[in-house]
Parts: structure tokens; sequence; C-alpha cells
């Protein structure tokens, strides 16, 4: 492998002399037509090609010439192969994914798609190989990241796009909640563990039936806790994102038409994960945000004739399996495990893992009928031809065949995962939704989306808005939605999915709009299993409230359907800082008695706050850190030193829910004088107080003595790192994009969410905002908090920022004289590519 460079003598002039030309003209073996790129005043690629083929292959290598690196970097971390590059760092991470064996379920589901879909993906492909061949060729650069690293990039494959799709998606589900409810139940008994798992707060806002509220009671988990515990005793020494979007129907709006808007929530990546693009031909014209190393506009665009939109749905359709292997097999027999009476033999691999620097490191990776084996696994083999001594026992369970006794088995975790099931047709839709004429057509194109399960919004010019959730969810035991469930029973087995057609969705619904925040989907009277583990309902009422309220004053001053709503005014709403648990924080703070002087001038801000958490109000800083103490407070003598170490170290979905569903319930909690948390002995005023002077404590220690001079801005700002910051902190500098900081938090319309048991960084803001109407395209708008290409020495690497930070958009343009126009007056630039 060749050595890194030395990062010591990077230049800025280093990092532009590493950025591949994008404009000009080029030869492409493979191509069918001529094909024309125009580049906006922001870099964002327009491909006009003249067929469906070209159209993917131009869509490939344009995504190349910006994200190359972030293709490699993503590839690479599914296949569990970055230690490659990093070294031993990345090693434990490597290990795990190649237990997760995504490249090997993604390789058996390329064959089941169809033959147009593979075509695309083959196209795509081509695409990329012809930008690394031709600038291989003519000795341009690919990136600076493989000058630094040493590395070249492999000739990209169909089914290196399903593994890039899949690894994006894989962490978002919900085992990891599970995993952390054994973790609980183990160190505080069922009913202790259940505690933490209400389920969703009766009276918050719901998506199905429209304005509906959740009356159902809330959930005990205690008696599924104590069943799966017995199943578990492996477990006892440990295994260890949000978004909004809305549409509007054209009855309340400006144009006539309806309109979409929304902001997708994750962790700030560097390179943005979302890729701004166009691609038209003949067939299809599409514009937003892709996938870099996928093909399509999988989330967020829009064609000619219809838009879509997503959130998370927060759905549950991943499963742990608890799977029995015999611990000593027979001479020369593989590994078996115990499915219904029989013995099962399990799918094994052995894989080497390179290590930059270091020898390799060799993993058995197996696969169940669940799954992939992530953690556990069978026994060493025996040695000297030892046979198995508990052959023909009889287990707990009372399984009368050949099964090893409680404590005689090798245990193991399989990872039930619907994306890793054949056939799995997601990237099938995908290829459909662009063809979608309207919204009946973009339903029907939903239909073999597998994974993730989406809050999708739409709308066509017909004038058809709607709601649906896309995705499958299997139908199963209702254990399975707690905890790990036995693998060998046959009870917890997957069922089918739940009907396509009774997954929750609405259609014109009365009120003129639908509203989604990852909050929960249904009310309690759907029939299905959708999942439990959703986001508080604050942004989707703060949203609805909005809404509600500019319909009203439409309808008030003569618009007699209530219109007028447009672009300005969406955008407006994803700007919204109001904090609903703020608000509802006010009353509670009359029994805290101040225990200094500090004390009672932060506390006095606090009552005066009013509840928008904008970056020059010393309030959102106090109103944060009095939670954040508060859930601490409580957390601490209930779950110890050692989950609380495991909270704050690096958390994972798991992690944050519990400590964001706990914050959430905070308010509710105090004014219902609900003591089910409260350590023995205190009151919530009492805890109240201690909060305050762990907040005061630490902000004091952090912005001085004086809270009127406390800024939010000061604490609550990001700190986006590049993907090799960490390798060559001496070129940090030069590759990670400038720091802004940030109004909002983790419950405002405007994302600014951080760890609880951390700092106030924002980690999890909103990487998009767009806005679609459907009266003009033209008019439709959007931003990233950085910039369309991803090398460091672009211009474009970073130019959205500043826009983003003052909460502004850059045109979304779409019609074509309008973008020929603008890449020749703007200084864009026009790249050509011909058939070689």
């Amino acid at each position: 492998m060749p050595s890194p460079a030395d990062s010591h003598t990077l230049s800025p002039e280093d990092l532009r002399a590493a950025v591949p030309p994008v404009a000009g003209e080029g030869l492409c073996p493979g191509l069918e037509a001529p094909l024309t790129v125009y580049r906006d005043a922001h870099g964002i690629p327009h491909l006009r090609a003249s067929s469906e083929h070209d159209a993917w292959f131009g869509q490939g290598f344009v995504t190349a010439q910006d994200r190359l690196w972030q293709m490699e970097y993503d590839r690479r971390r599914a296949a569990g192969r970055w230690a490659e590059v990093v070294g031993r760092e990345a090693l434990e991470g490597d290990l795990q994914m190649r237990r997760f064996r995504i490249p090997r379920y993604m390789a058996a589901v390329l064959p089941g798609l169809a033959p147009t879909t593979r075509a695309m993906l083959e196209a795509y492909a081509a695409g990329v190989n012809a930008f690394i061949e031709d600038s291989q060729k003519r000795g341009r650069p690919l990136g600076i990241e493989f000058g630094l690293t040493g590395i070249e990039p492999e000739p990209w494959r169909a089914e290196d796009s399903l593994a890039v799709f899949c690894v994006r998606h894989i962490l978002m589900g919900v085992w990891e909640a599970k995993v952390w409810r054994v973790r609980l139940a183990q160190a505080l008994g069922p009913e202790g563990a259940a505690a933490f798992y209400p389920g969703y707060e009766p009276g918050q806002v719901v998506m199905a039936p429209p304005g509906g509220r959740y009356g159902g009671a809330l959930l005990n988990a205690a008696q599924t806790l104590a069943e799966g515990l017995s199943h578990l005793t492996f477990l006892k020494h440990g295994t260890e994102d949000g978004s909004n979007n809305w549409v509007v129907g054209g009855a309340h709006t400006a144009s006539g038409k309806p309109l979409l808007a929304g902001d997708p929530h994750r962790a700030l990546d560097v390179p943005n994960v979302y890729y701004q693009n166009h691609v038209a031909c003949g067939e299809f014209d599409v514009i937003g945000f892709s996938f870099p190393g996928v093909p399509g506009f999988p989330h967020f665009a829009h064609n000619a004739r219809v838009a879509w939109g997503i959130t998370h749905g927060n759905a549950d359709y991943q499963d742990l399996f608890i799977e029995r292997f015999e611990r000593t097999p027979a001479a020369g027999q593989p590994p078996r495990y115990r499915f219904q009476g029989q013995w099962l033999t399990a799918e094994h691999a052995s894989e080497t893992v390179a290590v930059r620097g270091e020898s390799p490191v060799t993993i058995d990776t197996w696969a169940t009928r669940h799954g992939p084996v992530i953690a556990g696994g069978p026994a060493a083999r025996p040695e000297n031809g030892a046979g198995n001594p508990s052959a023909g026992a009889k287990d707990a369970t009372g399984d009368s065949a050949a099964v090893p006794r409680d404590g005689a088995y090798s245990a193991a975790l399989a990872f039930g995962y619907t994306a890793l099931e054949a056939p799995n047709g997601t990237l099938d839709a995908m290829r459909e939704m662009v063809f979608s004429q309207d919204a009946d057509q973009l339903e029907a194109a939903l239909e073999s989306w597998v994974d993730p399960v989406n809050n999708l919004v739409y709308f066509d010019l017909d004038g058809d808005f709607g709601y649906r959730t896309r995705g499958t969810v299997p139908v199963r035991h209702a254990a399975n939605a707690w905890l790990p469930v036995p693998g060998w029973s046959g009870e917890h087995e997957w069922r089918g999915r739940v009907p396509f057609g009774e997954m929750p969705n609405l259609r014109n619904p009365a009120r003129g709009f639908a509203v989604t925040a990852n909050n929960r989907i249904t009310d309690e009277h759907y029939p299905h299993y959708i999942g439990h583990e959703y986001a508080p309902g604050f942004r989707a009422e703060r949203i609805e409230t909005r809404l509600a309220e500019a319909i009203a004053e439409g309808e008030a001053t003569g618009e007699a359907t209530g219109g007028g709503l447009d672009v300005a005014a969406m955008t407006a709403i994803q700007a919204d800082v109001n904090s609903i648990p703020a608000e509802a924080f006010r009353p509670l703070y009359g029994g805290i008695q101040p225990r200094n002087e500090t004390e009672a001038r932060a506390l006095e801000l606090l009552k005066r706050w009013d509840c928008r958490v904008a970056g020059d109000s010393p309030g959102p800083a106090i109103f944060a850190a009095l939670r954040k103490h508060l859930v601490l407070g409580l957390l601490r003598p209930r779950l110890g030193n050692s989950l609380m170490a495991a909270l704050g170290a690096a958390p994972d979905r798991g992690a944050n829910g519990l400590l964001t569903r706990t914050q959430a319930r905070l308010h509710v909690m105090i004014a219902s004088g609900d003591a089910t948390l409260l350590p023995e002995g205190e009151s919530w005023d009492a805890m109240l107080g201690n909060a305050l002077s762990k907040a005061v404590e630490e902000l004091t220690g952090s912005m001085g003595d004086d809270p009127a001079q406390w800024r939010w801005e000061r604490e609550h700002h990001t700190a986006a790192a590049h993907l090799l910051s960490g390798l060559f902190p001496e070129a940090a500098a030069l590759l990670d994009p400038p720091a802004i900081s940030m109004d909002g938090d983790g419950d405002t319309v405007q994302a600014g969410g951080y760890v609880l048991t951390q700092d106030f960084r924002a980690r999890f803001i909103s990487v998009a905002r767009y806005v679609f109407d459907g009266g003009d395209w033209e008019r439709s708008v959007w931003i990233v908090p950085a910039g369309v290409s991803g090398h460091p020495g672009s211009a474009h690497y970073a130019d959205q920022l500043p826009l983003y930070a003052n909460h502004r958009t850059v045109p979304m343009h779409y019609g074509w004289e309008r973008i020929a126009e603008a890449a020749r007056e703007d200084g864009g630039g026009v790249m050509t590519l011909t058939p070689a």
C-alpha cells in the first residue's frame, strides 16, 4: 500500500490543485450520445442527456467529480475496510461491519431487482468509472484525500451502490434501543426498566387521523421484559437523528398549487450526506438531493409533475434473535444452531481485515436464517475429534431433541433486518419514482420500497397531495418489539409484512395540510404495530400551529379559501425557534429556592425569557443546562456508574433515545406530581433547585459570572470535521469547514440537537432545507450547510454555509434556458461529454 503524503507541507494551493475540472470537454467510453452538464453559481450540476442510460451515467460521472472520496469512504465503511486507510482506531468498527455482512447480502439482492433497475445501477457505475479512468489517464487529480492516504479508488460496481445505501440506513433502526432495554432490565429489573419506556405520551400529536391525539394508555413493558430476561443470560456482561416536512394543498397557497417543505436532521458529515443535482433526459427531468454513490433521488426531489419529501418514520423493522449454537460440535462437523427441534448449519465465512501499519486480523462471520450474527457466535471447534458431551440432553425450555442444557451452548445475536432480505425492491421503487406523473403513480412506485421506513409527503400538479408511510414493517410477535427474542422456538418468526394498502396514508386531508416530524404516526385505533420509539410531538405541533395560524389569517383578511402561503412563509416556519417545552416549564419554577445571587439572577432571566431558542439570548443556555442536570440528577442514582458512563461516552441511538425521552417527559411528570423517577426522599422542587445550581456552575465556568452576559450562541455551534482531520490533525484547519453558531435545539422546528451527556455543540442539524413550489418550479429553493463539492480546495466546498447560517436559500433552477444562462453568466461553467 502506498504511504500517505506528508500533510505537514499541505497548503491551500495543494487543495486547489487537487480539485478536478468541472468544465470543458471529455470523451467517455460507454456513453450513447453527447450530454451536457451545466453548473450554476454554486457549482450545482444540471445534467441533460439523450437517454435514460446516459442520464444515470452522467449522474455517476458528476457525483464522482464532486464526491468520489466520500463514495470511497462509504463503500469501505460498508465492507469493513476503513482500517486499511486509518489503522487500528478503525479496527473494531470494521470487525462489527464484517459481522453485518452488508456486501454479501447486497450481492444477493442485486439479481432480484428489475432488469431496468440493474441497468440503472450499471450505467451509474460506468459513469463513476469513466471519471476515474479519464482522470487517471490524463494525470488529473481525484481528490486531495487520495494523495493524503496513498490509496487509489477501486472500480465502482452496481452492488457498491446498494451497500452504500444500506450502510447509510442500517443504524437508523431500533435494534440498539432493544439492546439498551436489556441493559436497563438487567441492572434495574423489569419494573425499574419499564419506568423509562412508557410509550407515547397521551395527548401528543399524531399524523393520522389529521389533528388527532394519542389517547391510549401508557405502555407497560414490565411483563415482556421479565419474560425476555430468562433468555438473555449471555448478555449480562454486555453488548452494546429527526426531521421535519409538510405539504400544503393549493387551496391555501398564493399560487393555488401545493407547496412542500422539509429539512432532514442528521449528524453533520463532511462532506454533507446529501448531494444537490439535477438529471434530465427524454423520459424524466428530476431535481433534488441524492446520496453520493447511489443513483436516483430517494428522499427529496421533484420531476416535472410530482414532488416528494420524507422524514424518518421511526418504525420497528429490525429484530434481534438469540441463537443457540452447539458448544462442541462433532469432529469435522460445521457449527449448528437450534431451530424448532432441528439443528441447522450456520452460513460461515472467514475474512481478513487489513490494518494500516499492522498485521491483518482474521474474523469468522456467521449467519442464520434470521440474519447475520452480530454478537457472540459458535464456540471454538473441538480438538482431537472430541464429540458433543451434551448430545441428547433436554433443554430447560422443554425442547426434547438434542440440545445442550442452559449454559452448555454458545449464544449469539442474529440481526433480522428487512433490507438484508431478498427480494428487496427499494432500488426498483427509487427508479420508478422519477417517472411518476401524478400522485397515484408515485404511490404505486412506492409499493416495492423496503428500507428505510419513511414518512413521505407529496403533491402533483393536478392538485392532489398527501402522506404515506413507505417501507416494509414485518408482522411478528409483540415481544419482538421490546427485546431480543428466542430464535430457536419459531414463535417469533416474521409472518409476512403489513400490507401496503394498510400502511398509514392520507390523500387531500380536509384541513389542507399534512405534517410529519418523527412523531407517532397513528393513534391507538390503528390495527398494526409500526413502532413505539418516536420523537416527542413538539416540532410537529409547532409546525401545525404555524400553518393553522397562517391559514386562519388568510381567511380573516379576505382570502376566501385561506390562500396566501408561499415559499417565504415556508422558509419562515423552517426558521421557527419557539420551544414548547420551555413554555410548559414556565409554571414550574415557583418552588425553586436560589442559593446565591448568581442563581437568583439566572432564575429571573429564565422566568422572563420569551421561550425562543435564539442565539443572542441567555435564556436558552440556562434552560438547556437546567434540563440537562435535571435529567442527569434523575438517572445517576438509578443507573449507577457503569450505565452512566455508557450514556456519556459515545451514545448510540438507544442511549440517545433514553436521554431525550426522559428529558421530553420532565414537564409532564413535574406538573402531574409523577414521582416514578424521583430518587427516594427527593421532591421535584428540590431536584429543580439542584439542577439550577449545577447549571449555573457549568455556565459560569464557560461564560463568566454575569448571567446577563451569557449567550446560547457561545455554547451552541457546529464543529464539523472532515473524515481525515483526526488522522492528519496538522491539516485540520484546511480540511474542516468553518463553525457556525446555531439557534434552536432538539425540540424546535429549526433543529440544533446536542448530546445531553456532553456539551451543547450542535451535532444534529438540518443537513438540507428545501421548498418545492408547484405553482412555479423556478420559485423552489434549497440550501445545505456546506456546499455541493466534497473537495476542500473547491470554491463550492462551503460556499452555501454563510447563507445557511443566516437562514437564506439558493435558487433551485429548473428551466433549461435559465440553467444555461446561469452557467454561462454566473460563473458556473459547462462540461460536454461525448462518446469515445
